[in-house]
């Protein structure tokens, strides 16, 4: 009896250390540019322009129609009427974001065509204030499943409100910050694991 208790409990344990291959999560990894050409600021007084900057990416997806990531894009150039000027790092999103996938599989390269669209919130900066940030995007990506590389691009909107209560706007009088923007991403990745993806995928 001890011995097969001894040989239940090694096989129960195998099992549970044993990874998986049809559950397992993919991760994406890679970096993007962001233009973002349309800035409308509530405060009167603030000069909008054209920002351009990069984006790291960093997802996990535990299935195929799900994926949870981070979302920091840096400004990097403002561009407005003749001017170009570099920023200082003032101008960024900290925040996550949630996105619903559908997944299209082909025979062809490349093999896995994603339309996406995803939820995003968190804090922005804008000259050392800081305020609540939401946004909104719609996408599409294809992925080659023999490297895991792919290309994607979007277009997204956002909302960045900076009030009273995190030490005033940037106007003199104080005013609060209410920004609205619209943008491009476009980026590349490299998708790593996920065997159930390749299971999912039956060429014909």
């Amino acid at each position: 009896m001890p011995q097969v208790r001894a040989s239940a409990w090694l096989l129960a344990s195998a099992l549970f250390v044993s990874p998986t291959s049809a559950e397992a999560v993919r991760f994406t990894l890679g970096f993007a540019g962001e233009l973002v050409p349309i800035v409308i600021d509530g405060a009167e007084r603030f000069e909008s322009s054209t920002r351009l900057g990069l984006l790291p990416i960093i997802d996990f997806e535990p299935i195929p129609y799900l994926a949870i990531g981070t979302y920091t894009p840096f400004t990097l150039v403002r561009v407005g009427g003749s001017s170009i000027s570099a920023s200082s790092g003032a101008e960024s999103i900290f925040g996550l974001q949630v996105s619903g996938r559908y997944p299209i599989w082909r025979d062809t390269s490349p093999e896995e065509v994603l339309l996406y669209g995803t939820l995003r919130g968190g804090f922005g900066t804008v000259d050392a204030r800081a305020g609540p940030f939401v946004g909104v995007a719609a996408g599409a990506a294809v992925t080659w499943l023999d490297s895991g590389a792919g290309l994607f691009a979007e277009l997204g909107l956002g909302r960045l409100i900076i009030s009273e209560l995190s030490g005033g706007g940037l106007n003199p009088d104080g005013s609060f910050v209410d920004r609205w923007f619209m943008g491009l991403t476009l980026g590349f990745v490299f998708r790593l694991g996920g065997e159930r993806w390749a299971i999912d995928y039956q060429p014909r």
